[in-house]
């Protein structure tokens, strides 16, 4: 593929006064001109969902998505989703594909539909960009590191899509130390990762690791905070 996108939780939408979502323009200039320099046409946008049975929802957030886009400038001709009612499609629509979005999520369920439709396989001959959001950005990773939180009882370790070796924790607040101590210092004992806010990205491309933002490293009981990845990550590791 062109290149990879690692986000955390980029803002597409808001709550209104009754609770729903709202699409607003996507205001991460960064990410949007990485957008734009990535995607070469503007004809097909790809949703790969994480809750395969949920179509509402899935329609929702990637209807949400589409217009956040649209209203930042990157306006496509046609938008779809994959889910458990197309997923026999999934190769012609990802290979037609400009963008293709792995929606956030629970990312063990988003992996067992990535497992069950081969989405690993069909990924090889792709073309495109990839972004990955939440959930998608945790499953990218060859072994993926997901760490426990409200909805998950405990850490996860699992084969994931085999796209980077980078493990991210997303949605990362520097101000929860309850979270840092508790868990993620622990976590990071047995495997490294990099923690990145809602805002912060990294960008995968020909074999560099760019960050746009802040991120922490966390590896052996500790973490810092660090402004590039390619002593990590990069070709020349």
């Amino acid at each position: 593929m062109k290149s990879i996108i690692l986000t955390s939780g980029p803002e597409f939408s808001v709550k209104n006064e009754d609770g729903d979502r709202k699409a607003v323009k996507l205001a991460n200039e960064a990410l949007v001109q990485t957008l734009k320099s990535e995607i070469e046409d503007y004809n097909n946008l790809l949703f790969i969902c994480s809750t395969p049975d949920e179509y509402k929802k899935n329609e929702e957030y990637s209807k949400i998505i589409t217009k956040s886009l649209s209203l930042a400038g990157l306006k496509f001709t046609m938008s779809d989703v994959i889910d458990s009612r197309n997923w026999l499609f999934s190769k012609g629509l990802i290979n037609s594909a400009n963008l293709v979005v792995l929606l956030g999520g629970d990312p063990l369920e988003q992996m067992e539909f990535f497992n069950g439709i081969e989405l690993k396989e069909k990924l090889r001959r792709y073309k495109g960009c990839l972004l990955g959001i939440s959930a998608g950005t945790i499953n990218m990773a060859k072994n993926v590191y997901c760490s426990k939180d409200d909805s998950i009882e405990e850490t996860l370790y699992y084969k994931g899509l085999g796209l980077t070796d980078i493990n991210v924790e997303p949605h990362f607040d520097e101000t929860d130390t309850v979270r840092i101590n508790d868990v993620l210092l622990k976590d990071s004992e047995k495997k490294p990762f990099v923690a990145l806010p809602d805002e912060s990205f990294i960008v995968l491309k020909d074999g560099n690791a760019t960050l746009n933002g802040e991120a922490y490293y966390f590896n052996n009981g500790s973490y810092n905070k660090i402004d590039s990845l390619n002593e990590l990550y990069g070709e020349n590791k």
